[in-house]
């Protein structure tokens, strides 16, 4: 695809070019880089729209995997509407479930634009199904992979209170959705016992932990819980970010004989 510049954007760069390489070339100038962006939306949708996006098939195709890894949601205004969506992959509403669950959402903290190269893998692993309890660990690796060089202010610049750290550090609010009635025994950061803020959505506990990650560091976050052995398949659903999460799961179904 072409802008009107001349410019080429494909599936190669088109996530280089409009998450990172725009706020150097535009650094200083947010209306020529949101003009920018809009003019590569506004040609994606011409090229669709005009019956020149190439095969249905392959945009079907394309259109299923956004929403399998959950980056198209849908929302309506009207309730009947709502309620169907809700149900499905493009309401992108916290399951009610009471069966084992694992969601993590990461939050930036500073108002940058950091996330961008931060990296993540989750291990979400339980006992065995021989009490009505169990104990289980939620641990997250997240890894601050900006370069150690200046970047733009926009791209890095801390807008919180706390500006602990060195130049690029990413602060962020992470949180663990854990299983209906999961019970947080202790949280960690790097071996360190640490608090984590309590609250609840939609029947999961929600724990979040503040973390400030230097660039080239990582850091690992650990929930200790206790949770019920519910007799369902375990559910981790993975924030979309321009780094994919690695993600492992070692939880028995407890499945009733």
């Amino acid at each position: 695809m072409e802008l009107p510049d001349g410019e080429a954007i494909d599936t190669d760069n088109v996530v280089p070019v409009t998450e990172s390489e725009a706020y150097f070339r535009f650094e200083g100038d947010d209306t020529a880089r949101k003009n920018y962006l809009q003019s590569i939306a506004q040609a994606v949708a011409d090229k669709i729209l005009d019956g020149d996006g190439g095969s249905t098939a392959a945009l079907l195709k394309a259109l299923r995997t956004a929403t399998d890894e959950a980056r198209l949601a849908v929302w309506s205004a009207v309730p009947e509407e709502q309620d169907v969506l809700a149900g499905t992959t493009l309401g992108h509403v916290v399951a009610e479930t009471t069966g084992p669950y694992a969601s993590v959402v990461v939050n930036n903290g500073a108002g940058s634009k950091l996330d961008y190269y931060l990296g993540r893998t989750l291990t979400y692993a339980a006992g065995d199904c021989s009490a009505p309890a169990r104990q289980s660990l939620v641990t997250l690796d997240l890894r601050n992979g900006a370069p150690l060089e200046p970047l733009p202010d926009y791209v890095a610049g801390r807008r919180d209170r706390n500006l602990t750290g060195p130049p690029n550090t990413n602060r962020l609010l992470v949180s663990l959705y854990a299983t209906n009635g999961a019970e947080l025994s202790g949280v960690t950061v790097d071996g360190l016992p640490t608090t984590a803020r309590i609250g609840a959505e939609r029947g999961h506990p929600v724990f979040t932990v503040t973390l400030l990650i230097p660039p080239g560091a990582t850091q690992r976050l650990v929930f200790d819980l206790v949770e019920p052995s519910t007799p369902r398949r375990p559910a981790v659903p993975v924030q979309p970010l321009a780094e994919p999460m690695g993600v492992t799961i070692a939880v028995p179904d407890c499945f009733e004989s």
